[in-house]
């Protein structure tokens, strides 16, 4: 087979644990960055880090509108992977709404009914092409 299909089949068998790993990271980390942090800033250097920023992102864009050809190079078969796989990952996602907010906030129960719903209408309406 080709080594790009072997790879992409490889990372969506290996998406559960990064998923999982992701969300040990979440949960270790989300602790620390919600300490309150005391910062006194003045207005210029606020201003003049708003101004770095703007002149980062104008060089950023000008830098992408030159190298264009070279920055978008997708092999055809991920485009078609992330394709398929956003119908199953939408409704992965519902599924863990619905049953986490049944635990934690029922009323949220029904978001998650609901992009279960709009997650299966859309693989539905995939399969009528």
């Amino acid at each position: 087979e080709h080594p790009a299909t072997v790879l992409c089949l490889f990372a969506l068998w290996l998406l559960p644990l990064l998923v999982s790993a992701s969300q040990v990271a979440v949960d270790r980390l989300v602790p620390f960055l919600v300490q309150n942090v005391q910062m006194d800033l003045s207005l210029a250097v606020i201003a003049v880090l708003m101004l770095i920023l703007q002149i980062t992102g104008v060089a950023l864009v000008l830098w992408v509108q030159e190298n264009l050809d070279r920055v978008v190079r997708l092999p055809s078969i991920l485009v078609f992977v992330i394709y398929a796989a956003a119908p199953g990952l939408s409704i992965w996602l519902a599924t863990r709404t619905t049953l986490r907010s049944l635990a934690v906030a029922p009323c949220f129960a029904l978001l998650g009914v609901y992009s279960f719903g709009t997650g299966y209408l859309r693989w539905a309406d995939d399969l009528l092409d």
